[in-house]
């Protein structure tokens, strides 16, 4: 076991930390790099950031377990819905994954440019790829 996964499950969460550092570090950094996926599939260029998806997302199901302390006794499942509520609004990600991919494929600037992605729509296909088991709080 890492020190970083040690540290954690010593940490004991209030309900509001929780969604917060669910919501931010984990659905929200996911959101940016999943838009990337749904770009560089539209634009014919190779995917290098599922593993990246995957990794963040990974945490999930961690925050989901008994192993992670919550201050007291929440539905857990409430929580990562609210979260994933919450992150769904998050617009600004997919402009920056836009932006990050205009500086990497210069040539297909129009193209990434003229995609209308909706960050509540990306969050409930990524939830349902990545994070199957969670498709029922959507």
């Amino acid at each position: 076991m890492s020190k970083a996964h040690k540290l954690l499950l010593e940490m004991v969460f209030s309900r509001n930390k929780w969604i917060e550092r669910v919501r931010d570090l984990f659905l929200g950094g996911a959101l940016r790099e999943y838009t990337k996926i749904i770009i560089s599939k539209e634009i014919g260029k190779e995917d290098y950031w599922s593993n990246e998806v995957k990794g963040i997302l990974s945490n999930i199901p961690v925050y989901m377990s008994d192993e992670v302390l919550l201050s007291r006794k929440f539905d857990r499942e409430k929580m990562l819905a609210e979260a994933i509520r919450e992150a769904a609004t998050f617009q600004e990600k997919i402009t920056k994954a836009k932006n990050k991919l205009v500086d990497l494929y210069p040539d297909k600037i129009k193209e990434i440019m003229r995609l209308k992605l909706n960050s509540k729509a990306l969050m409930i296909s990524m939830i349902k790829e990545f994070l199957p088991q969670y498709k029922g709080l959507l």
